[in-house]
């Protein structure tokens, strides 16, 4: 047993339970987020990593469950140990788009947990959902404190419980908001599914409200992302239900938490009517059209609809110099792309690791055209022998589609690698530049972004010697290991400026 094994544990502060967390240390030096509860709290924790285990099994950016049991203290859990950020530090130092491009991955996340299915023996949902709103209301006017305007909230619900009516029940994360959202490098994590549960989907946007506090932009991307952007005329109007009910319950809740919890809930409640109007309207203010999809931002659709006309015209009319001729791969390449692919130093330059044979035919295979899938990468094959000599990627990475400057704009991400032999005989230095012209001149593109990690000191000059300027770092994780990318930008207008005469 892995908790057998733990050798320190560092305690971790936050959450409502009187569970205790910490970050656990094994033998072996991995590290898991431990949590221990009361012997009466098993059967929940026993349930909770289970329904997490489905969630894991989902394959998205999640803690996952690794073992439970007792212990002398009580029952225990361990989950996967997710070294990052708080995405409440994070969101101070990040970009609209930036946040609006996370809320579109946390809301995806959220739409792919709603694929698991809610037990078929489960009440109603609308008899479920009317006991707790009448228990709610109960618990409000029971309570000693009010808000100071409560009218709306109540006369919200009267007027709109019937929406409840005939809606579907799935897994809920039960606590999807901000708060539970984790920085992996630049990957948002989801954490915390304590509370999950079973019922409406759509009530898992209940606490929305502190991601739009947070951060506008994350919240609109939440739910364009669940719903790819086509709104349901009912949404809006059945979350404000879900969020009236929230904001009756919260003032009871806080009182045993002291003056501050209560200063925040009512600071929510007044929040919230200003942002629906006293609940006249059903869209809350914080969302904004000018995220929705299609409407310049660049989406999934928009980024794979740019590839694919940059891959067209490379396939319909090929780049080539007088050494060198871009071109689509072919099955007769496959020794020729072996070759220059397993070089070491090649692998150690590019980021690239093919430990085994069967690596690199899987790697063969990914580059080789597919039916009615536009080719990302191209063949450099040398025109004096026709050997395959290297490769030119096309791409767009998220950080470029979401920075605040190249959002609206239509551009490529650029990566190439060449064999050993044929380096600093100015063949990828003309193949760029017939690929820049192409971009610049006989097509619109606004920019064009490449990279290099900061010890490819050849990258780096090739880049520079085409025209590309530094832009910005870019940090991320690859397998297990920090690593930082130099990330160059060459705009349309600083092309055209530097070839006039």
């Amino acid at each position: 047993m892995l908790y057998e094994t733990i050798v320190s544990r560092k305690p971790v502060t936050g959450g409502w339970t009187a569970d205790r967390k910490y970050c656990a240390v094994t033998a072996d030096g991995t590290k898991y987020f431990l949590r221990v509860a009361a012997p009466e709290r098993a059967e929940r924790l026993k349930q909770v990593f289970r329904l997490q285990a489905q969630a894991a099994e989902l394959d998205l950016p999640l803690a996952k469950p690794v073992e439970f049991g007792t212990c002398p203290e009580g029952f225990y859990t361990l989950e996967t140990w997710i070294d990052g950020w708080d995405a409440r530090e994070v969101i101070p130092n990040s970009s609209e788009p930036d946040l609006y491009g996370d809320g579109l991955t946390a809301g995806r996340v959220l739409r792919k947990l709603h694929t698991i299915p809610a037990p078929a023996d489960l009440p109603d949902w609308a008899d479920r959902f009317s006991a707790k709103l009448d228990l709610r209301i109960a618990e409000y006017q029971a309570c000693p404190l009010k808000y100071e305007v409560d009218e709306p909230f109540l006369r919200f619900i009267a007027e709109n419980r019937c929406l409840l009516e005939g809606r579907p029940q799935t897994f809920q994360h039960h606590d999807f908001h901000v708060g539970n959202f984790m920085y992996v490098g630049d990957q948002l994590h989801v954490i915390d599914f304590d509370r999950c549960a079973f019922g409406d989907p759509w009530e898992d946007f209940k606490k929305i409200t502190w991601s739009a506090a947070a951060a506008p932009a994350l919240a609109c991307g939440m739910v364009d992302g669940y719903f790819d952007g086509e709104i349901p005329a009912g949404f809006w109007r059945l979350l404000a239900l879900y969020l009236c009910c929230a904001i009756l319950g919260n003032l009871p809740w806080a009182i045993p938490y002291g003056e501050a919890e209560i200063a925040v809930m009512r600071d929510q409640a007044k929040q919230v009517l200003d942002w629906y109007d006293g609940m006249k309207t059903a869209v809350p203010a914080w969302y904004t059209e000018k995220w929705k999809k299609g409407e310049g931002y660049m989406t999934e659709d928009r980024v794979r609809a740019i590839l694919a006309e940059v891959s067209g015209w490379l396939t319909e009319t090929p780049v080539g110099t007088d050494l060198a001729l871009l071109r689509p791969f072919r099955e007769a390449d496959r020794a020729d792309f072996k070759e220059y692919v397993a070089q070491p130093e090649l692998q150690r330059l590019a980021g690239m690791t093919f430990a085994s044979d069967e690596e690199l035919e899987a790697a063969f295979l990914r580059v080789l055209p597919k039916e009615g899938v536009p080719p990302r990468v191209f063949a450099i094959a040398y025109r004096e022998t026709g050997k395959v000599i290297g490769n030119l990627s096309l791409g767009l990475y998220p950080f470029v589609v979401t920075d605040p400057e190249l959002w609206k704009l239509r551009g490529v991400s650029l990566s190439c690698v060449l064999h050993e032999d044929y380096q600093r005989k100015g063949i990828m230095t003309g193949l760029v530049r017939a690929f820049l012209e192409r971009c610049f001149v006989r097509h619109d593109l606004d920019f064009v972004n490449a990279g290099y990690f900061d010890f490819n000191e050849g990258s780096r000059r090739l880049q520079e010697k085409c025209g590309f300027r530094y832009w910005r770092n870019y940090h991320f994780t690859f397998r297990g290991e920090e690593i930082t990318t130099k990330e160059m930008l060459l705009r349309r207008e600083d092309y055209l400026s530097a070839a006039q005469p």
